[in-house]
């Protein structure tokens, strides 16, 4: 929520849910509170799902539990060496909702995803030359446009060593490099949701990135890496 201040977030988050929430069940929509009026909309467009669309959190998984919806969270706070207690504590919360009668958004197993900050190029050389300048400029993104920060610098975890590229990919939350070493990458990384990450999303474009780069990167994913995957029965979809 851009330009709302950090105390309100939560509040315009909740509201903002029920509007939805009453939208996708209600053929016409009515909602008074303190941020949005809605008088007698009406809802044309019925969700294809009889019981609803899954919902996913992008946040930390707790929260997300508590909401009864998937968690999406950035490599960050999804990272590969992140305790795997939070995990059973989110899904032990969602198994509560449903024996409760609480709702659940999170259709069937709830799906923990992870992204993983992916750049192809031909070389080498340059991946790191391209993939280190998008990764700084996106790290540096946090220091204005990120609540918790508040455009403050410093060693905030989130940027904290950004410039130490081969850090992250050791870690497995960038991908960076030509297809055939991107390929090894991605099937170490995929492998590692399981069994509490059970699903990877791959961003293709972050931190200054062009289109131009971006297509290429994309086409090389496509055609060269992607299928190598597949053969390894891995599941990394963009």
């Amino acid at each position: 929520m851009v330009r709302c201040r950090p105390t309100a977030v939560r509040d315009r988050f909740t509201e903002t849910l029920g509007v939805i929430l009453s939208g996708l069940t209600s053929a016409r929509l009515n909602h008074r509170r303190r941020y949005y009026n809605f008088d007698d909309v009406p809802m044309d467009l019925a969700p294809y799902e009889e019981s609803g669309p899954p919902f996913f959190y992008a946040g930390t998984p707790k929260v997300a539990a508590n909401l009864g919806m998937n968690v999406v969270g950035q490599a960050r706070n999804l990272a590969p060496d992140t305790p795997t207690d939070v995990f059973a504590e989110y899904r032990q919360i969602i198994d509560e909702r449903k024996r409760d009668g609480l709702p659940v958004y999170a259709k069937g197993d709830p799906l923990v995803v992870t992204t993983r900050h992916v750049f192809v190029a031909e070389t080498d050389e340059e991946a790191f030359a391209i993939g280190r300048r998008a990764w700084i400029r996106y790290n540096e993104n946090f220091k204005t446009t990120d609540l918790r920060i508040e455009g403050k610098s410093g060693s905030h975890p989130l940027v904290h060593d950004c410039e130490n590229l081969e850090r992250f990919i050791g870690l497995g939350t960038v991908i960076v490099g030509p297809p055939t070493r991107s390929e090894r990458r991605c099937s170490i990384s995929s492998g590692r949701p399981v069994p509490s990450r059970n699903y990877v999303v791959s961003a293709m474009q972050w931190g200054d990135i062009t289109f131009e780069e971006a297509s290429r990167s994309v086409d090389l994913y496509a055609d060269e890496v992607m299928p190598a995957l597949r053969k390894l029965g891995a599941e990394f979809g963009p």
